[in-house]
């Protein structure tokens, strides 16, 4: 298993440590007292590097194994090596494919894995058991397009929120001054009781922005033709009220 999928154990090591070098690379930066401020923000080395580590994870891929089955009862997994079945990415000595001789550009593998081993022998797929990867195991493979499509947005949403949660100006959680009651359960309490508001927030919010964009028909109110600029010292909720009331005082004419 490399950074939670399972490869080829024949895999260069170049590639195995694809994702070490670039973290390694990363703290080094971060770390250099000599970088100025403008180096730091421009970056251009931590630029090549991504690219290069996003090389690396692609040209992993023809070495990842492929999933044969979905988990049975017990989530034992039956997994394909990228040698075997009707569709190979890899061509090794100890599993022959039946394909024609240079009908699909394969990858060669130059330094088979010695000795018995169950991947290698089986000729169809070998059977893993739940516990194998289950801490680290990844659904998409790690730094591939589709799992930065993924996971990309997630995170975002995420870190959002629980800046949103910490803020000073919202919630701030983060101010020990702000829940002063002793016990991990009165704390594990307060705080549920912040994220609980949080999100109702962030509901109403919402809601208030739909109706603002017109999309709340009840409202009395005709949605803008063109969204504007909104400012920035209201709410979506502040100034949703403030067009109701107008709308009271001025009904629109049918």
């Amino acid at each position: 298993m490399v950074d939670g999928n399972w490869y080829c154990a024949s895999m260069p090591q170049t590639l195995i440590d694809a994702s070490k070098r670039y973290r390694q690379g990363e703290d080094a930066d971060d770390k250099n007292r000599s970088l100025t401020k403008s180096q730091r923000a421009a970056r251009a080395r931590a630029r090549a590097r991504l690219e290069q580590w996003q090389s690396d994870v692609a040209a992993r891929t023809p070495y990842l194994f492929s999933r044969k089955e979905l988990p049975d009862a017990k989530g034992r997994t039956p997994w394909m090596c990228p040698a075997a079945g009707n569709s190979p990415t890899v061509s090794c000595p100890r599993k022959p494919t039946n394909l024609a001789s240079g009908k699909v550009p394969l990858t060669i593998i130059k330094r088979p894995v010695e000795g018995p081993a169950k991947v290698c022998d089986d000729k169809t797929s070998t059977t893993f058991p739940a516990e194998a990867g289950g801490k680290f195991a990844q659904g998409y493979q790690y730094g591939s397009k589709a799992w930065r499509e993924m996971y990309g947005q997630g995170r975002n949403s995420v870190e959002s929120f629980n800046a949103y949660l910490k803020d000073g100006g919202t919630h701030a959680l983060e101010d020990g001054s702000r829940h002063r009651l002793r016990g991990s359960v009165k704390q594990y309490f307060l705080a549920t009781m912040a994220v609980v508001a949080a999100n109702l927030d962030k509901i109403i919010d919402f809601a208030a922005q739909k109706a603002e964009d017109g999309d709340d028909h009840e409202a009395g109110t005709e949605a803008p033709r063109a969204k504007q600029r909104k400012p920035r010292r209201s709410s979506a909720l502040q100034r949703v009220i403030h067009q109701r009331g107008r709308a009271r005082r001025n009904p629109v004419r049918t």
